[in-house]
């Protein structure tokens, strides 16, 4: 009896989860669709350094991507 509680409560987390990741995407497409319509010919210092932040922000989520999977097979 125990074990199919827990499942539900593990089945009941996850599809809260899913709930807020799906939420968290329509926001963030929202974000997306506003920065689509920010002026394209607008290049100001802030905006250069910005640009700079996202992508060494994109080189260290991809190196820890890689530290990660990388591990994996380390430890398998």
């Amino acid at each position: 009896m125990y074990v199919i509680f827990s499942k539900r409560n593990n089945e009941l987390r996850l599809l809260q989860q899913a709930k807020e990741f799906a939420n968290q995407l329509v926001e963030q497409k929202r974000d997306l669709e506003r920065a689509d319509t920010f002026p394209d010919n607008c290049d100001s210092e802030v905006l250069q350094l910005r640009a700079k932040l996202l992508g060494y922000r994109n080189d260290l989520d991809v190196t820890e991507d890689r530290l990660d999977r990388l591990n994996f097979k380390i430890e398998w």
